[in-house]
């Protein structure tokens, strides 16, 4: 699948990064940007949480080792 029809199928679909790493967080959610219309960041748990409360991703790509609440 080409990268165009594969941006044109996720176009509608929100995806939440989280990763308490600033430098990792970034590149993911860079890239992520290219592919989804709506991306969300959380840097915890406790974070991810209240995102998800308010936005409801599709998707949610999250590391397991985290500070405050971890990924699971």
């Amino acid at each position: 699948m080409d990268n165009e029809l594969l941006k044109e199928k996720l176009k509608d679909i929100s995806i939440l990064c989280v990763e308490d790493e600033d430098g990792i967080r970034e590149f993911i959610v860079g890239t992520l940007k290219y592919y989804f219309k709506e991306v969300y960041e959380a840097r915890n748990g406790l974070e991810a949480l209240e995102m998800y409360e308010e936005y409801r991703p599709k998707i949610i790509l999250s590391d397991i080792e985290m500070p405050k609440m971890n990924g699971l």
